[in-house]
């Protein structure tokens, strides 16, 4: 009994790691809408997870002070440089993006209704778009909007997500105003 329950679960694992774009990015929905930031952080590809830290390690290298601010800020509460660079790529990210979008969605009030997948868009061989319907709540009103996210084939038949340029920008400014704060 024990090795079927083994294999069953060696099954699913297969299944999410070889799953179709549309289904990594409903996935990641999601796991954003339940705040399962570890699970959204593990459908990134690996090479854009590793720049996006690369793109914040700046943050582990402050000056005490300025890190003592900064480290809870976007990583949760009792981060230290020593914690935040222990982490792998994944953990780093998982890290950043829920206090990130905890924060975000404290402030506005805004929650994930539901998401509709409307179509892929390939661009060459391993890189597609997949456009989505998401539709928010925010207090009384419900909005819908578009939403693009890009996904790369990192190894076959494995997609992962790539960083939104959004995510990209704000770590260069992020990057800009602590350098001209020192």
């Amino acid at each position: 009994m024990k090795s079927i329950l083994v294999c069953l679960g060696l099954l699913v694992l297969a299944a999410s790691a070889f799953a179709s774009p549309e289904t990594v990015a409903r996935n990641y929905f999601a796991a954003l809408k339940d705040g399962k930031w570890k699970e959204a952080a593990d459908l990134f590809d690996p090479k854009a997870l590793h720049e996006m830290r690369l793109l914040l390690f700046f943050l582990t290298e402050s000056p005490e002070e300025q890190a003592r601010e900064l480290l809870p800020q976007f990583f949760g509460p009792g981060a230290t440089p020593k914690s935040v660079r222990a982490l792998d790529d994944r953990a780093f990210f998982a890290a950043f993006l829920g206090t990130v979008m905890n924060h975000a969605y404290s402030e506005s009030g805004v929650s994930f209704d539901r998401v509709e997948i409307l179509g892929t868009v390939a661009e060459g061989e391993d890189v597609v778009h997949v456009v989505a319907r998401t539709h928010v709540k925010m207090e009384d009103n419900r909005i819908a909007a578009m939403e693009v996210v890009s996904l790369r084939q990192w190894s076959p038949g494995r997609w992962g997500l790539l960083m939104k340029a959004d995510l990209e920008a704000m770590a260069h400014q992020m990057r800009s105003m602590v350098d001209s704060g020192r």
